[in-house]
């Protein structure tokens, strides 16, 4: 099992850290304003929130995937849903956002 986890507003990075042996796997390098991390359903794909967009991460090799861009202001949350084909996103500019990703 893999845990993912940012410092204070992204400072340090998205780090993956082995659950069983503790050691951490690899930094991933992102731009202030990663308050928030989520896994989709398989556990393959990370979302990580930034300002005003969402970026995606292959889970095995930290690899960047892709941006969602929308809000305009830093966006505080994410989560996918169950079946991994909607993600939805607040953000501090008092919106939600659900996206369709089987587009």
């Amino acid at each position: 099992m893999i845990l993912a986890c940012t410092g204070d507003n992204g400072a340090d990075g998205i780090r993956f850290w082995d659950v069983t042996t503790g050691k951490l796997l690899k930094t991933i390098e992102v731009e202030p304003g990663a308050y928030s991390l989520a896994y989709s359903p398989d556990g393959r794909t990370l979302a990580s929130t930034g300002y005003g967009e969402i970026s995606f991460w292959d889970v095995a090799t930290g690899k960047f995937l892709k941006t969602l861009k929308g809000h305009i202001s830093a966006v505080n949350s994410v989560v996918f849903s169950s079946d991994g084909k909607t993600l939805a996103s607040c953000s501090r500019d008092s919106t939600v956002i659900l996206w369709d990703l089987t587009e």
